[in-house]
């Protein structure tokens, strides 16, 4: 069997691959149904994904069947970044915020802050990501994304600027 390569039928006995009389076919079970290795839906999701030359057509048009409502989502959720941008600003800045808290627990209530921050600045990343998968332009995911990498700098550099007035703990 060492010049067996590949080898469906043979005539003779000993380099055939015939099982209790039946002929061997690559991708069929013993009950003759076609069968298919268990990874090939994942390399057709990786196709549709990669954009390859079989793919489907999705990533033309994005997941919006009419890419004409794109501008409606997209103006949505630019005013919605703006006010988290102004939610950020106001709980970064505010200094009647929380200051019961602070004479207690200046420590938790400037991780809360932190925090809640961050969490504002990441909202942008996700907004950008909805649009690039609605439109499918990656512009939208690009732009959101330097939002939230410049809000989450700003978030970072107040944390930085208030750090010494934490006491030690």
């Amino acid at each position: 069997m060492d010049n067996d390569v590949g080898v469906v039928f043979s005539v003779n006995s000993e380099t055939s691959r015939w099982a209790g009389g039946r002929a061997f076919v690559p991708g069929q079970g013993q009950d003759g149904q076609k069968r298919e290795p268990p990874f090939c839906h994942f390399c057709s999701c990786a196709r549709v994904v990669s954009g390859g030359s079989s793919s489907s057509d999705v990533w033309e048009t994005g997941l919006a069947r009419d890419p004409n409502i794109i501008p409606s989502p997209f103006l949505g959720l630019a005013l919605f970044s703006l006010a988290n941008i102004g939610v950020t600003i106001f709980v970064q800045t505010s200094k009647k915020l929380m200051s019961e808290r602070a004479r207690h627990d200046p420590i938790g209530r400037t991780f809360t802050i932190v925090s809640t921050g961050a969490v504002l600045s990441e909202a942008h990343a996700i907004y950008g990501m909805v649009l690039t998968l609605l439109s499918g332009s990656i512009l939208y995911g690009i732009g959101f994304t330097i939002v939230a990498w410049a809000s989450l700098w700003w978030v970072w550099k107040r944390f930085k600027q208030n750090l010494p007035k934490l006491p030690n703990a």
